[in-house]
């Protein structure tokens, strides 16, 4: 079986499946693995969404608690390397 038929087979059995305990299990199964795909990478080092999402909420916190730098700062950082 193909990878399409897989999908296609996949698809038109959860449509016929009522059990709303299975589809949540199948779901967080899902979602779980979507998670754990990696989606880039910063340099070597491999990132997964839920790498992304982590960095995200931390950098939210960061601009809240006012821990920003202006782009003179950043310059002058990168330039003393």
């Amino acid at each position: 079986m193909t990878t399409i038929e897989l999908k296609q087979s996949l698809q038109n059995s959860i449509d016929t499946i009522q059990d709303e305990n299975f589809l949540k299990a199948v779901y967080a199964m899902v979602k779980e693995y979507l998670n754990g795909e990696i989606v880039g990478h910063i340099g070597r080092t491999p990132l997964t969404r839920a790498d992304i999402l982590k960095r995200e909420k931390q950098a939210d916190e960061d601009i809240k608690a006012g821990r920003v730098h202006t782009l003179d700062e950043v310059k002058q950082r990168l330039l003393k390397k």
